[in-house]
């Protein structure tokens, strides 16, 4: 089978993100956490909660376990208390852990057990690139246990 260009639009049971860096501070995301700090608001990701309503449409559930530093950086609660709103909203299932309980993982979406997204940031946490391939046995087992971390977590 062809790796798809963008697993999320054709995933029929569930796309799962791990996010493990303490900021994102990269792109658009940090023009939003900059806003924040400098006017206490910032602005609706309206493109995802599209995209996430249009993958549940599909009966496809999107999840996102968020692991947090302790205490949280400004940026996590910044992500808490703000950058989550539209993806929650749009029904997407969003869970907080502890970094420590999966500190040697990297960060990723998975979709379905057949496809895994690696995802690259630089120190600062600016996006580098992303590269989609099949899961193999050992993604698998990362995938579930990052799942079972999923189930058991505080949900947003």
């Amino acid at each position: 089978m062809k790796v798809p260009e963008d697993p999320m639009l054709v995933c029929t049971r569930y796309a799962f993100r791990l996010e493990t860096l303490s900021s994102y501070a990269g792109g658009s995301t940090g023009e939003s956490f900059r806003r924040y700090q400098e006017l206490g608001e910032a602005p609706r990701n309206t493109h995802w909660a599209a995209m996430v309503d249009s993958v549940r449409q599909r009966g496809c559930e999107v999840k996102r376990l968020r692991l947090i530093s302790e205490p949280p950086s400004p940026y996590e609660s910044f992500e808490i208390q703000v950058g989550y709103s539209a993806g929650l909203d749009a029904g997407e299932d969003i869970r907080l852990a502890p970094r420590a309980l999966l500190s040697s993982y990297f960060d990723f979406w998975a979709y379905d057990d057949e496809w895994i997204e690696e995802l690259t940031y630089a120190d600062d946490g600016d996006f580098i690139t992303s590269v989609v391939r099949r899961v193999e046995a050992e993604d698998l087992k990362m995938i579930r246990h990052c799942m079972q971390v999923f189930d058991t977590s505080r949900q947003l």
